[in-house]
């Protein structure tokens, strides 16, 4: 079930087009999106939901097996009310889940 929750991202200063494009050919002949940037009610495209600019609003990804992930955003700067929000906390609860 898609879900939605606010999460860090740290953007750097410069992006390499050619990367990008290497990245989202990968991700579409062996890689599986994980995440995908959005605003607060799921829509993907609106202004200030894409902080990095990747293309397609890929925030994450996957190998095939879906064992191995990585991602742009920090859910963990999110995790506490003592961080400014407990958003990214769910991403860890739902590991948990999935592994019990």
């Amino acid at each position: 079930m898609a879900r939605s929750w606010r999460a860090c991202a740290s953007v750097p200063e410069k992006r390499h087009s050619a990367l990008r494009t290497c990245a989202e050919d990968a991700c579409a002949s062996t890689l599986e999106i994980a995440f995908r940037y959005c605003d607060p009610h799921g829509a993907r495209g609106a202004p200030g939901a894409n902080p990095n600019g990747s293309l397609g609003d890929i925030a994450g990804i996957s190998n095939a097996r879906g064992n191995v992930i990585g991602m742009m955003p920090h859910p963990e700067r999110l995790s506490e009310g003592v961080l400014g929000g407990e958003d990214g906390r769910r991403l860890f609860e739902s590991i948990v889940e999935a592994v019990e």
